[in-house]
């Protein structure tokens, strides 16, 4: 496939999947409306100054891994636009219309609904055009902007009469040759890694995490065979030996000993159930379920197929964890109350975390300190729960634990993301405390003096979080023990709460 970013041509890129709900489209004639908004995390301010903040908290080859990261394949990849045009179909030519395709690709893969008849006795221009908004255009723009490519039962289609009036506006546009628009060529090739310690791995999502995080902290122990990235735009030139676009496992990547399960959230449970059936080890990103169905079919599983999987809650990996207990001079189950207030950075409104299926902030982040709240006082049962949402930027969580600890969770997104996210978490008994401030400065102290000063960079638990998953795949380890999925169930029950409550108000 061809795809175009700014004045290049990318030849070679995989084209899309063409899911059993969309049909396939070799490109005619590309019309690019106007960009369809950001899909990834946008940042405010300069570029220079957020680096310059980064390399006072993250260590520097983290920052120039995440700074290029995102120049580079984040950039290409969030350059979405509403596109239209005319293409060939197994069955024919048609009008189609994508709410978020790249600034051209040579072939997509389109919702039936988004697909209309063309007449033979219309004229089939060839090449890219750009529409010029202006006052007679501005308005369907507009109503076709609210068409959302997410994935949600109650997706928006365009109406009868924006189809025509679109058909229209691609009828009026002059079409040039791809070649006069995009003045430069550049082929896209695989670049499989040279060295290969480990044990294999497909990767499912190919997203910025995975490539700054994931990847480079598993090492030595893990390396990438395959990837499956349905967004043909993050798989120019990729560092692998194979590509997929299809979401699906592939027959050759059962004979691949790990599964890194890294991709949209609601596809993580089936994809590490499929794993696990058929001996394969899952190392699962957060959330593991969202919904009540996948969470009973990964339980069921895990007891019946006796394969090891690793959840990645990265709380359980803090450092500090190690010493915790003994400064708050508390056994491993004795109640410890938790407060945590975090700032998540805000999110584009096409970003997957927004996606209905993806479950509120309770699931799709706040499950990271859900898990540790239960991690730290040793999943016990719960006895209470309260959730208050005032708005769409906050969401308050209260837990009381059958222990006797009591936990408040706090959630926005309103306020600084000058290094990324914040958080500020405190653990209390009677006469002690420690708090964390943004998962480097660690401090306890008594009534009468300091117990301990400790601090490291943003990531060193994400280090310490890969690095030990990854020896206990090496060393065939036993894997994460069952009565850890309770937090999964405990953030389903919140989500039931908060999706009632919100129910209730939409009633009165």
């Amino acid at each position: 496939m061809r795809l175009g970013f700014q004045n290049v041509i990318f030849e070679g890129v995989p084209k899309p999947n063409v899911g059993p709900d969309e049909i396939g489209v070799e490109v005619l004639a590309y019309l690019a409306l106007a960009p369809s908004g950001n899909i990834g995390i946008s940042y405010s301010g300069s570029k220079f100054k957020k680096i310059q903040n980064y390399v006072k908290v993250y260590k520097l080859g983290d920052v120039l891994r995440k700074a290029f990261s995102r120049s580079y394949s984040e950039k290409v990849r969030n350059d979405k636009w509403m596109v239209a045009g005319i293409g060939n179909t197994d069955n024919g030519k048609v009008w189609f219309f994508h709410p978020a395709a790249q600034k051209f690709q040579s072939y997509l893969a389109v919702s039936p609904k988004w697909i209309f008849p063309f007449q033979e006795q219309d004229t089939t221009p060839r090449g890219w055009a750009s529409l010029t908004l202006d006052d007679s255009n501005a308005e369907l723009i507009q109503e076709l902007s609210k068409i959302l490519p997410i994935d949600s039962k109650s997706k928006l289609y365009p109406k009868e009469d924006q189809i025509s009036r679109l058909i229209h506006l691609i009828k009026k546009q002059t079409f040039r040759p791809i070649d006069e628009i995009f003045s430069e060529n550049k082929k896209s090739v695989l670049k499989p890694s040279v060295t290969k310690k480990g044990k294999a791995a497909v990767l499912f999502g190919f997203g910025n995490y995975a490539r700054t995080i994931t990847l480079p902290y598993l090492k030595p122990y893990i390396f990438l065979e395959k990837v499956h990235e349905i967004d043909s735009s993050l798989l120019i030139n990729p560092r692998v030996s194979k590509i997929s676009t299809n979401p699906n496992p592939e027959k050759d990547d059962f004979d691949i000993p790990v599964w890194l399960i890294a991709g949209f959230h609601h596809t993580h449970a089936q994809l590490a159930i499929k794993a696990m059936k058929n001996g394969v080890i899952p190392v699962i990103e957060k959330p593991t379920a969202t919904t009540w169905e996948d969470y009973h079919d990964f339980l069921e599983t895990v007891k019946k197929s006796g394969t090891p999987f690793y959840q990645c809650f990265q709380k359980r990996y803090q450092v500090y964890n190690d010493f915790l207990f003994e400064d708050l001079g508390v056994q491993l189950g004795d109640p410890i109350n938790f407060k945590a207030t975090v700032f998540e950075i805000p999110l584009d409104p096409y970003h997957w975390y927004n996606w209905p299926s993806s479950g509120s902030r309770i699931i799709s982040n706040g499950c990271h300190w859900i898990d540790h709240f239960l991690f730290i006082n040793d999943y016990p049962d719960w006895t209470d729960l309260k959730v208050f949402q005032p708005n769409s930027e906050e969401l308050t969580i209260q837990i009381v634990l059958s222990n006797g600890a009591f936990g408040l969770i706090s959630l926005s997104d309103t306020g600084s993301n000058r290094i990324g996210m914040r958080e500020y978490v405190e653990f209390t008994v009677p006469g002690k405390r420690a708090y964390i401030q943004d998962s480097m400065i660690y401090v306890s102290e008594s009534n009468n003096e300091v117990i301990r000063n400790y601090r490291t960079d943003k990531l060193a638990y994400l280090r310490k979080m890969y690095r030990e998953i990854g020896l206990a795949i090496t060393n065939n380890g036993k894997g994460d023990e069952l009565i850890t999925l309770k937090s999964t169930k405990l953030s389903l029950e919140l989500e039931d709460l908060i999706q009632s409550q919100a129910n209730s108000n939409s009633i009165l």
